[in-house]
């Protein structure tokens, strides 16, 4: 017993370590999991081309719940076999945001700050057919521990993962474009990932992935319209479906997402979410396109809606044959339609990162972000370094 106890004090020290030191801006991040590696002795970049971004095989082994093909894994066989990851970031930056209003001087402020990152990961295989992955992370801002992702699926209804059943909280992605995988310390405009909360059928044949969820609503628990709300209640639906194309991955996803109105003739009113999105290109330089599509019609009011269309494009490179030097370069334009009320308006954001692996467990880098917006008018400028460990 003297092992587990040893690995026990060696993530409670890392923890210890790492907490008091990371930049708030990088809460999400997540790196690759070297509980994965550990297990069969595979190096990371069988499963990352750039991490914590999946590759083509990285992707396959999470379709297939965390198995090599013809893998048949069991319960662990003590704890120091329970596959278990602790990832954490650190770093500083700082902003400058200047507001521009007319009639008046602009206005400049400088920001820095600090902060910490740490997650909990266990994710595996038991009884040969069944898989699950839970975490826990810190929300910096509130000081307290979250968990973000707890769900177990059963494999093989469908033999060689021609249908898995899913369960319990997850996000809903593309397994290609993922906020929690990102390679940037900024986060993504667009809204590339949801949490999903309820059961998921998924699958791979040939050259196709695809997914059908239904998961709770999102709906208002209270309002003016009727006497019993809606709420905690499992009726939104989401399909995904992705072709593998000349070794490039095509992918589209909707979300059907119930919502409440205010309006005396409706009781509720759809929030619709569209996305396509690739990821083209050879694994040392890709490129990733992406449209985003998210509109509320109609909330509050008649004419008061909300249409988004988000555009993205995203290139990441290695810039050497040894895969310890890379460069991430994304911009995100969001477009939100003139309504009843408010007039059109735009974001945007350009981000440039440059990292390098120091050892498979340990990645830093250093990025440069501006996003400005025009309701207010404002141009925010942002540097920022980041350490990453995993253990």
């Amino acid at each position: 017993m003297q092992a587990p106890r040893v690995r026990a004090r060696r993530i409670l020290g890392l923890a210890i370590l790492i907490t008091p030191l990371a930049l708030v801006r990088i809460a999400g991040v997540a790196g690759g999991l070297p509980m994965f590696g550990g297990r069969s002795g595979a190096a990371c970049s069988r499963c990352h081309g750039v991490t914590p971004e999946l590759n083509d095989a990285g992707i396959a082994f999470l379709q297939r719940g965390y198995r090599e093909p013809g893998e048949h894994a069991g319960l662990p066989r003590s704890l120091r076999d329970l596959p278990i990851s602790v990832v954490g970031s650190a770093g500083a930056g700082i902003s400058r945001p200047r507001t521009f209003v007319a009639g008046a001087p602009e206005h400049i402020t400088t920001e820095s700050v600090t902060g910490s990152s740490i997650a909990l990961h266990a994710a595996g295989t038991l009884t040969g057919r069944l898989s699950y992955h839970f975490d826990l992370d810190t929300v910096h801002h509130e000081e307290e521990i979250v968990n973000h992702v707890a769900f177990a699926q059963f494999d093989d209804v469908l033999r060689n993962g021609g249908l898995n059943v899913r369960g319990g909280r997850f996000d809903a992605e593309l397994p290609f474009l993922s906020s929690e995988r990102r390679t940037t310390i900024r986060d993504y405009l667009s809204p590339v990932t949801f949490q999903a909360r309820g059961f998921e059928l998924n699958g791979a044949a040939a050259a196709w992935t695809y997914a059908a969820g239904l998961i709770e609503s999102d709906r208002h628990v209270t309002g003016p319209n009727t006497t019993a709300r809606i709420g905690d209640q499992i009726e939104d639906t989401y399909y995904r479906v992705t072709r593998d194309v000349g070794g490039n991955p095509v992918a589209a996803q909707m979300l059907f997402d119930k919502q409440d109105s205010d309006m005396i003739t409706h009781t509720w009113l759809q929030h619709i979410q569209a996305r396509l999105a690739a990821r083209l290109g050879p694994p040392r330089w890709t490129v990733t396109p992406s449209y985003i599509l998210d509109r509320f019609d109609d909330r509050p009011a008649a004419g008061i809606h909300e249409h988004h269309h988000y555009f993205m494009l995203e290139s990441v490179t290695q810039l050497d044959t040894r895969r310890l030097w890379s460069v991430t370069a994304r911009g995100e334009y969001d477009y939100r339609v003139a309504n009843a009320v408010d007039a059109e308006s735009d974001r945007r954001l350009g981000v440039l990162t440059l990292a390098r692996s120091v050892t498979p467990y340990a990645r830093i880098a250093a990025e440069w972000s501006r996003e400005q917006d025009t309701t207010p008018h404002r141009i925010d400028d942002a540097l920022g370094a980041m350490l990453e460990l995993s253990y």
